[in-house]
């Protein structure tokens, strides 16, 4: 119940970071779904009773969605006046009990950490703490 209840709290921002000249930090970049594939430094591989964890940005509605491995995360993200700052502290999440919470259980704690993001490439971005610790690495769903 407090893992619930930390969900429903969760406090995050994606902020620009800029790196090598490349600007970053532009909201429309993360528009689309992405696939998590490493949680604070653990590869992700969901087993057959969880789904494997999503973050789907949409920039037209200012929303956040996906899938924390075995809930659904929703909600609105307030983007500051530069579009350089994703608040998106107004998360709902479903409150189901499935048979293994590992990767939710980790996904839940390291979202909540999120400060900001560096795009690596094109398909990959990585989401980080206030002190730039990769916290989730997401891959493009394309």
């Amino acid at each position: 119940m407090i893992m619930n209840r930390m969900i429903i709290a969760v406090v995050a921002a994606l902020a620009a970071v800029g790196c090598c000249g490349e600007k970053a930090g532009m909201w429309p970049e993360l528009s689309g779904e992405w696939n998590v594939i490493e949680i604070d430094g653990t590869m992700v591989s969901a087993d057959s009773s969880e789904t494997k964890p999503y973050i789907g940005f949409s920039p037209a509605d200012s929303s956040i969605f996906g899938c924390a491995g075995c809930n659904r995360i929703v909600g609105r993200i307030g983007i500051d006046e530069d579009a350089t700052v994703a608040d998106f502290s107004k998360i709902g999440t479903t409150m189901m009990l499935c048979e293994d919470m590992s990767v939710e259980n980790m996904f839940m704690p390291a979202l909540a950490a999120v400060k900001n993001y560096y795009r690596v490439s094109d398909s990959r971005i990585e989401l980080r703490d206030a002190d730039g610790k990769v916290r989730m690495v997401l891959e493009s769903s394309l």
